[in-house]
């Protein structure tokens, strides 16, 4: 989607494998990732994916290579800030 070749995007986004971070899904980060989609116009699981990135204390940027997340450039929660970028 971004012009990249398939094999330069595999490459990178394995690269960032070892920093992945699972976080869990919970009903207020359903109902979180709803009030995003609206607000947004996001996706469903574009709006859980960011939904669980803001509830999380220990995460600050988003690495996507995904158009709808990347042109929100940086989302805010209350005093939580995400930054969202491309490898």
């Amino acid at each position: 989607k971004l012009g990249r070749r398939p094999e330069h995007t595999i490459k990178a986004l394995l690269g960032y494998m070892r920093l992945v971070l699972c976080l869990p899904l919970t009903s207020n980060t359903v109902k979180l990732g709803l009030k995003l989609a609206s607000q947004h116009g996001l996706g469903g699981r574009d709006a859980l994916i960011l939904a669980s990135y803001l509830s999380s204390n220990q995460v600050s940027e988003l690495v996507t290579m995904d158009k709808a997340l990347l042109r929100l450039k940086q989302v805010k929660l209350g005093k939580k800030i995400l930054n969202i970028s491309t490898p």
